[in-house]
C-alpha cells in the first residue's frame, strides 16, 4: 500500500510539476495594492457610533501583536502606530505587550484620562483575561473611547461601553490602514459581521 501511495504521489507531482518560474514583479504592484485596499475597506464593520471621530487630540493605545513585541520593547513603532502617524504626524500612540507591565499600563491610563478621546485597539481580548481587564481599566479612565477590534469581533460585546466600535476582522497592513481611514471619515464602512458575537455576562 505504501508503494502504491508513493506511485500515486509521484504521478501527481509529475503532472503538476512547475515548468516555469512565476513572474514575481506583480507582487505589491499598484493593481494588487488597490485590490488589497478595497478588500480591507469592505471588511470594516461599524458596530456602534458615528464617524468620523476627532483624532487630532486622541490617544491611541493598542495591545500589540506578539509578532511586534520586540519592536515595542526596543522603542519602535508598530504597524498600527505607523498607520496613524502617516495620516496624523502628531498622533500620540502607545503599545502594550502581552507581558504584564503595571508601570506601562498605569502610564497609559493616566494619558487616557487626560485625552479627549481614547482609540483602543484590542487583539483577541475575549481569549485573554488580562488584556480584557486592562482594556476595561483604560476605557473606565477615558472620557470617550473608539474601540478597534482587530482580528475577530468577539471583543466588541465585552467592551460594549465604547462610544464607537469598529471591527476589521484582521490586522494585516491593509486592514490597519482601513481602520484609520474609517475613523478619519475617508470612507463609510459598509461591512457586516458574518457572526453574532456572544454577550458577556459582565457587560
Amino acid at each position: 500500500r505504501i508503494d502504491a501511495s508513493l506511485a500515486r504521489i509521484g504521478t501527481l507531482k509529475a503532472r503538476k510539476a512547475v515548468s516555469a518560474i512565476d513572474d514575481l514583479s506583480a507582487i505589491r504592484s499598484p493593481g494588487h495594492l488597490a485590490i488589497a485596499e478595497e478588500a480591507a475597506r469592505a471588511g470594516v464593520v461599524l458596530v456602534k457610533g458615528t464617524l468620523p471621530v476627532a483624532l487630532s487630540s486622541a490617544l491611541v493605545v493598542e495591545f500589540a501583536s506578539v509578532l511586534e513585541s520586540g519592536i515595542v520593547e526596543s522603542g519602535g513603532q508598530t504597524g498600527l502606530g505607523k498607520a496613524f502617524t502617516r495620516r496624523l504626524p502628531g498622533a500620540r500612540t502607545l503599545a502594550l505587550t502581552s507581558a504584564r507591565d503595571d508601570a506601562a499600563l498605569n502610564a497609559a491610563i493616566a494619558q487616557a484620562r487626560a485625552a479627549d478621546l481614547l482609540v483602543l485597539a484590542t487583539r483577541n481580548a475575549h481569549l485573554l483575561p488580562e488584556q480584557l481587564a486592562q482594556a476595561r481599566a483604560l476605557m473606565q479612565a477615558a472620557q470617550q473611547t473608539a474601540l478597534l477590534c482587530l482580528r475577530n469581533p468577539y471583543d466588541a460585546p465585552l467592551l460594549a461601553d465604547a462610544d464607537t466600535i469598529l471591527c476589521t476582522c484582521g490586522d494585516s497592513a491593509p486592514s490597519l490602514d482601513a481602520a484609520v481611514d474609517a475613523l478619519l471619515g475617508a470612507f463609510t464602512p459598509t461591512g457586516s459581521l458574518p457572526v453574532t458575537p456572544v454577550k458577556d455576562s459582565q457587560s
